[in-house]
């Protein structure tokens, strides 16, 4: 409980300190958990590609920001993804899924979502694997 609090308090913050800055979020949506997703990103292609890895269940396991829960694959530094070009290698192993190893817990096969969806998840996966710095607002 105290987590989704602190959570709350660091995205209102992080919401309002855009708009001292001058910087211009977009609306928050109806239904928006701004707790959970944080403020919205001002590029909604990356946005949607966020709403999608959290949508699909990647974020339960993964993490929103891809720090790993209990014994999912850690994100950032998988060699996968580090190898992965335009998602040569995820979405092969999206659309398989991954067996339990002795290491980790099995992924689920998504092998019904829809190129954009995939795409989505790739974009997600490679923009939050960079360091905030990097990452354009």
């Amino acid at each position: 409980m105290r987590r989704g609090i602190l959570i709350a308090v660091v995205a209102e913050l992080m919401v309002s300190s855009a708009f001292v800055s001058g910087q211009s979020l977009p609306p928050l949506r109806p239904g928006y958990d701004l707790a959970y997703l944080g403020p919205p990103l001002a590029d909604p292609v990356i946005q949607q590609a966020k709403e999608t890895y959290v949508v699909m269940g990647c974020a339960y396991c993964h993490g929103i920001d891809l720090t790993p829960r209990g014994e999912a694959a850690d994100l950032r530094r998988s060699p996968i993804v580090a190898a992965d070009v335009n998602g040569n290698r995820i979405i092969p192993l999206l659309k398989a899924g991954v067996p339990k190893t002795l290491k980790l817990s099995p992924m689920p096969q998504y092998s019904d979502l829809s190129d954009r969806q995939l795409s989505d998840l790739v974009r997600w996966i490679h923009y939050a694997r960079r360091p905030a710095e990097s990452r354009r607002q």
